[in-house]
C-alpha cells in the first residue's frame, strides 16, 4: 500500500469584482445633479445584481435540466449521481489508482526532462496497425471490441513511450542479444530474411518490451511510493 501523506493543494480562489455603493456625505452645497448620479448608480447596482441572479438561476436549472440526467428507460430518469454511485462501487478504487499512477508518471517524467513528441506517437501507432494488419487483424476494430477509441489508444501509448525512455537504461539490448534471438528461434522466422534492418529492429522491440515487462512494476511501485498522495474518497 503506498504511503499516502498529507499534500493539499490550495488553488488561488477569484472573487467576483464586486461595484461598491458610494455613498455622498450630505452638504448643504449638493446640487440637484450630484443627488441624481447617486441614486443612478444604486439603481445600476441593483439591476446589476438581478441580471446576475437571473443568469445564475438559468444555468442552474439548465445544468439540472440536462447534465443531471444521463439517461431515461420509459421517461424515467437515470441520474448522475446513481450512475456515479454505481461506477465507484464496482470499479472506482481501480479507476482511482489509474487515474493516480498515470498522473504520477507524467509528473516523474516532466522532472526528468523526458518528453513524447506527437510523431513519435504517430510512428508507434503505425507500427502497432502494421503487426496487426500482418496478422490478418483491423487496429480500429480490435479497439473497439476493447471500448476503446483511436485517441484513448494513442493517449495510452503516449504514456508507454514516455516509460520506455525513463527505463530506457534499463532495457537496452545489444546485438548479441538479438543475434541469440534469432537462432533460438530459428525454425520460427524460417524463410525470412533475418539479416534486414527492419527484422533486427522488429526483433530489438521485442526484446526491449520483454525487458520493459520486467521493469516497469518494480519501478511503478518505487515512484507511487516516493509520491504524496492523497486518497480523499472511500470506497
Amino acid at each position: 500500500m503506498y504511503e499516502e501523506q498529507q499534500n493539499q493543494n490550495n488553488p488561488e480562489n477569484v472573487q467576483p469584482g464586486e461595484i461598491s455603493e458610494t455613498t455622498t456625505e450630505s452638504s448643504d452645497s449638493k446640487t440637484p445633479d450630484t443627488t441624481n448620479n447617486t441614486t443612478n448608480l444604486k439603481k445600476s447596482v441593483f439591476n446589476i445584481k438581478i441580471i446576475a441572479a437571473v443568469v445564475v438561476t438559468a444555468a442552474v436549472l439548465f445544468f439540472v435540466g440536462k447534465s443531471f440526467v444521463v439517461a431515461t428507460a420509459n421517461n424515467s430518469p437515470v441520474f448522475i449521481w446513481d450512475f456515479y454511485n454505481e461506477m465507484k462501487t464496482e470499479s472506482g478504487e481501480k479507476v482511482l489508482e489509474s487515474l493516480l499512477t498515470r498522473k504520477v508518471i507524467r509528473q516523474e517524467a516532466r522532472k526528468t526532462g523526458v518528453s513524447v513528441q506527437p510523431s513519435e506517437v504517430e510512428k508507434e501507432y503505425n507500427r502497432v496497425a502494421e503487426s496487426a494488419d500482418a496478422q490478418g487483424q483491423d487496429l480500429e476494430a480490435l479497439l473497439t471490441t476493447q471500448g476503446l477509441d483511436i485517441q484513448s489508444f494513442k493517449d495510452q501509448l503516449e504514456l508507454q513511450l514516455l516509460i520506455r525512455k525513463m527505463l530506457a537504461d534499463k532495457v537496452t539490448v545489444t546485438d548479441e542479444e538479438i543475434d541469440s534471438k534469432i537462432s533460438e528461434n530459428a525454425d520460427q522466422y524460417k524463410g525470412e530474411d533475418t539479416t534486414t534492418e527492419k527484422f533486427r529492429e522488429d526483433i530489438r522491440y521485442q526484446l526491449e518490451t520483454e525487458k520493459l515487462n520486467n521493469e516497469v512494476q518494480p519501478w511503478i511501485d518505487k515512484i507511487m511510493e516516493d509520491a504524496s498522495v492523497r486518497r480523499l474518497i472511500n470506497f
